[in-house]
C-alpha cells in the first residue's frame, strides 16, 4: 500500500496498531522489525521496478526533484510539499465528496456509519479488529479531504 499509491498509508494505521496490540505471541520489538524489513523490501521493489522502466542508473536526485528515482515520494512531495502543485488549478474538499458519491453511491454515507454500527454490534465478538477493519475509510477520507484536490502526474 505505502509504496503504490503513499496517499493510502494513513489507511493501515488502524491495522499496523492493531497488530501492535493484539498479537501477545510476539514482542513489540520483533513486530517493529517485521514492518521495517517489510517497508524496505517494498520500497527497494517499487525503486526497482521504477529504476527498470525510467531508465535511472544511480540514487542521485536529478534536478526536476530530489525524490525523482522514488516514485511515492515524489508524489508526496507534489502533493504535501507544496511547491507548484496549483500549477493547473486546484479543487476544495466538495469535489471529494462529489467524487465519493458518484464512484461509491449508497456505500459513501454507509462507511462513515460502519465504524460505529461495528462499536455497537461487536461487542460479543473481537470489536478491537472489528473497529480496526472498519475505520480506515472514514480515516483516510478525513485526512485526505483537508488537501485541494489536484490531479496526480507522477
Amino acid at each position: 500500500t505505502h509504496t503504490g499509491w503513499p496517499v493510502a498509508l494513513p489507511a493501515a494505521v488502524p491495522l499496523a496498531l492493531l497488530v501492535l496490540i493484539d498479537c501477545p505471541s510476539r514482542s513489540l520489538v520483533s513486530k517493529v522489525v517485521v514492518g521495517l524489513v517489510a517497508s524496505f523490501a517494498s520500497i527497494a521493489s517499487t525503486f526497482a521496478v521504477d529504476a527498470h522502466y525510467y531508465g535511472f542508473k544511480s540514487l542521485q536526485p536529478t534536478s526536476i526533484t530530489p525524490f525523482s528515482h522514488l516514485s511515492p515520494l515524489n508524489l508526496l512531495a507534489y502533493n504535501f510539499l507544496g511547491g507548484a502543485s496549483d500549477l493547473y488549478g486546484v479543487e476544495g474538499a466538495l469535489y471529494y465528496v462529489r467524487n465519493a458519491i458518484l464512484q461509491l453511491n449508497v456505500l459513501f454515507p454507509l462507511a462513515f456509519v460502519s465504524p460505529l454500527v461495528v462499536a455497537f454490534a461487536a461487542r460479543r465478538v473481537d470489536a478491537l479488529g472489528a473497529l480496526a477493519a472498519a475505520v480506515p475509510f472514514p480515516l483516510w477520507f478525513a485526512l485526505l479531504s483537508r488537501l485541494p484536490h489536484k490531479e496526480e502526474r507522477f
